[in-house]
């Protein structure tokens, strides 16, 4: 009996096999639930650290700290470069100005030193007249015509001082780059007040010899075109005479003895007003030529 019952077991491997296939089978949830697990440990063991959120190191910030304050101070020094370059050029185009209001000063200096020095042979050679037979009428018309030349004439100075002005005005002194610049320019304003000052003494005194002269010479005449006519060159009066017979002239010997005086006060007056005007034409032109050089200017 026990002998069949092992070859009844060798013939029915089937139900071995069956037994043994029931007894391992698991669930499909089973198999999914093992798999989701091991996909988590696999992630789980392949998972890095996010570099993005890696603290920075101290000389990151140095650097970008450093970039920031280039960027800033580049820009700072940029504008300082484009005002200062502004400034410059407005200070260029103000001292322009300055030097040709100064040409412009030397050309009327010039020859207002050159008309009163006129004036003062007209005034010295009317003085020598003092003593002089006034009968005689050469010397009665030499006596009209140096009066009027010498006492009649005169010429005054203005300055052109539109640009000096506004630098003085506007505060642009600022602009200028060197103390020593504007030390020169003050200077030569220092001169012009000197000669306006001078400039009033010898209008003043101008005017009183000139009344004093209307005194002694009767100067209806110089309406009368049938014996006299003038006519105005280079700031001056050209005089002729066609007939000067009938011209009456004061012959009271204490009017022309204080004509005389005057005469001679005028020509010392203006003698003092051409030195003024003197000293303003050499101020001027040795500050031309230093603002040229300073600023290269043509």
């Amino acid at each position: 009996m026990p002998d069949n019952t092992d070859e009844e077991h060798l013939d029915n491997p089937t139900n071995i096999q069956t037994e043994n296939s029931s007894n391992e089978t698991i669930p499909t949830k089973d198999i999914d639930n093992i798999n989701q697990n091991q996909e988590t440990e696999n992630m789980e063991v392949h998972h890095h650290p996010d570099l993005h959120n890696k603290p920075k190191k101290w000389k990151e910030y140095f650097l970008e700290f450093l970039m920031i304050f280039l960027a800033v101070t580049l820009g700072f020094f940029a504008e300082n470069f484009r005002e200062h370059r502004a400034e410059r050029e407005q200070e260029r185009h103000i001292i322009e100005s300055l030097v040709q209001c100064l040409a412009s000063d030397t050309f009327q200096l010039e020859n207002i030193i050159n008309q009163t020095g006129q004036n003062i042979v007209h005034l010295d050679n009317f003085n020598k007249l003092k003593n002089a037979d006034l009968s005689i009428l050469q010397n009665k018309k030499d006596l009209i015509i140096e009066g009027l030349e010498g006492m009649g004439t005169d010429l005054f100075f203005k300055t052109n001082d539109g640009a000096l002005q506004q630098l003085k005005s506007s505060g642009m002194f600022h602009l200028v780059h060197k103390q020593s610049i504007i030390d020169s320019i003050l200077k030569y304003d220092l001169l012009n007040k000197t000669t306006v000052d001078q400039e009033a003494d010898y209008s003043h005194i101008s005017t009183e010899v000139f009344t004093s002269f209307r005194q002694v010479v009767d100067l209806s005449f110089l309406r009368d075109t049938t014996s006299f006519k003038y006519t105005a060159i280079n700031s001056r009066m050209d005089f002729e005479f066609k007939d000067i017979g009938d011209v009456f002239i004061n012959g009271n010997k204490e009017k022309l003895n204080y004509l005389h005086s005057d005469a001679a006060i005028l020509a010392g007056t203006e003698d003092i007003y051409i030195s003024c005007l003197k000293k303003q034409l050499n101020n001027g032109k040795t500050l031309i030529n230093f603002l040229k050089k300073e600023y290269d200017i043509e």
